[in-house]
């Protein structure tokens, strides 16, 4: 019966016997290394002809290239820019103004960063004050400008309120946003 079996299916076996394996196993490989190699010189090429559709922050960096701004940051240095020019005028109500703006505009930093806090020193609570170093000057800031609101108080020099600010600009230097 083993006979009959393999009479019938001799001729298949022979026709894959014949049939030079290891050739095609070498021209299979030979095929995907190829591919391989065509495939990385495409991704390459494509990575330089895309750059030029990607925004500036994401393009690869090229030699000696200036320091590019994001939009976020040169919106942060024009709010900066204004709160300076109330603090310049030096008007008690202008001085006041440019204080409160100072701080929020660091409070909005701060969630922006992913800092959560529902009051300004919940917020600075969560720093860490190696990583800033104008962190217990910020706090006195925060308190100065409290003391402006709360009490109302209508006397502080212009002094006073430049140290404040500059309290501030510290802080967002040490942020990195200007």
């Amino acid at each position: 019966m083993k006979e009959i079996f393999f009479k019938d299916f001799q001729p298949l076996i022979q026709f894959f016997q014949a049939i030079p394996w290891l050739k095609i196993w070498q021209m299979i490989k030979y095929g995907f290394i190829f591919l391989d190699i065509l495939l990385v010189f495409i991704f390459i090429f494509l990575i330089f002809k895309v750059q030029k559709y990607l925004p500036k922050e994401v393009k690869l960096p090229k030699k000696k290239t200036k320091k590019i701004e994001s939009v976020h940051q040169k919106l942060v240095k024009e709010k900066w820019h204004q709160i300076l020019e109330k603090l310049e005028t030096k008007t008690f109500e202008s001085m006041k103004l440019a204080i409160i703006e100072a701080e929020n505009l660091v409070s909005d930093l701060l969630k922006e960063l992913g800092y959560e806090g529902e009051h300004f020193p919940d917020l600075l609570a969560k720093l860490n004050p190696q990583d800033f170093p104008s962190l217990e000057r910020l706090l006195l800031a925060h308190r100065f400008k409290n003391e402006i609101i709360e009490k109302s108080a209508s006397e502080f020099s212009y002094e006073e309120a430049k140290e404040n600010i500059k309290i501030y600009q510290d802080f967002l230097k040490d942020l990195g946003v200007l």
